[in-house]
């Protein structure tokens, strides 16, 4: 579903869709609106038209600094601290969840275990399925804390609950060994 993609491209079309003829476009426009915003508005336009604008200003005046810092967090006095408040502002805006994921994704190759469970935690949140191969990855780390963070964030971006072992993940994904 488009819901389950989380594309920010759609979100124009999925608002007029709300008015839609057909109630069953309506309800699976306002379906989808929600799972790619991670908020429960009204099926109304103006309410969806206005998230949409505070979301895209949110990502085009304030997300680059708040990354920006996200690349600087190592320099601060407590990066661990630093890294989880900034994760925890920018994983509240999942419209552009697979742009702030790819910012997320050199967290797991930190050499502080902590950072990286961070990067999973983050990936959850954002819900964002291009993680997904990075996630199994994770599975292969040497911090079981790492390998936990990973595999609970599978369970809850796929739904269903394989171990931590990847193969059964790369079956399922149809990624590589």
């Amino acid at each position: 579903t488009l819901g389950r993609i989380g594309s920010a491209d759609t979100v124009p079309c999925l608002i007029e869709l709300l008015v839609h003829e057909d109630a069953a476009v309506q309800r699976a426009a306002l379906t989808a609106l929600r799972a790619i915003g991670a908020v429960r508005l009204p099926g109304s336009t103006t309410a969806w038209r206005s998230w949409y604008a505070r979301e895209e200003t949110w990502f085009q005046e304030h997300a680059p600094a708040l990354l920006d810092e996200l690349v600087a967090a190592e320099e601060s006095a407590d990066p661990v601290a630093h890294t989880r408040a900034l994760l925890r502002s920018l994983t509240e805006h999942r419209l552009h969840r697979d742009e702030l994921a790819e910012h997320v994704r050199p967290l797991l190759a930190h050499e502080r275990p902590r950072l990286r469970i961070l990067a999973c935690q983050a990936f959850e949140r954002l819900a964002s399925r291009l993680a997904l191969p990075w996630l199994v990855a994770a599975l292969r780390d040497e911090d079981p804390g790492v390998v936990s963070a990973a595999h609970a964030a599978l369970r809850t971006l796929e739904g269903v609950t394989l171990g931590t072992d990847p193969e059964p993940w790369c079956a399922r994904l149809g990624l590589p060994l």
